[in-house]
């Protein structure tokens, strides 16, 4: 997959690239919102009823996945709403296999969408 196809499917929030890699081992799609994919793990805040788990990435120490047991992450639009973007991304470099694939999309830092968002407390671009 090019790089023009992954900003493809990150404008579209399409979850095709997820959808291919199920049957790999386990995936997880964090902050799943209204895109939950059926055979993956689906986490997002308690007040989403769609989710499979509930996670506080902001309050929360304890992610809801077992260590070392996840092939593919799939996270749309979800880092940029974390206060400790790294310390998400060192919990999933816990329930991670070793040699899994993060799929992570964010808006980049000078897109409009970015920054008109009041609930993004980061932006992302190539040097992040």
């Amino acid at each position: 997959m090019d790089f023009y196809e992954l900003f493809k499917l990150g404008i579209k929030r399409d979850p095709g690239f997820v959808k291919d890699h199920l049957g790999c081992g386990d995936v997880l799609n964090l902050g799943c919102g209204n895109a939950v994919i059926e055979g993956a793990i689906n986490i997002d805040h308690q007040t989403n009823p769609l989710a499979d788990q509930h996670w506080d990435a902001d309050s929360s120490w304890a992610m809801p996945v077992v260590s070392n047991s996840i092939e593919l992450v799939h996270c749309y639009h979800f880092l940029e709403h974390c206060a400790r973007p790294v310390e998400v991304l060192q919990k999933l470099q816990r329930v991670m296999k070793r040699g899994g694939l993060l799929n992570v999309v964010v808006p980049y830092y000078s897109n409009q969408l970015a920054i008109e968002d009041l609930d993004h407390k980061h932006q992302f671009c190539e040097g992040t």
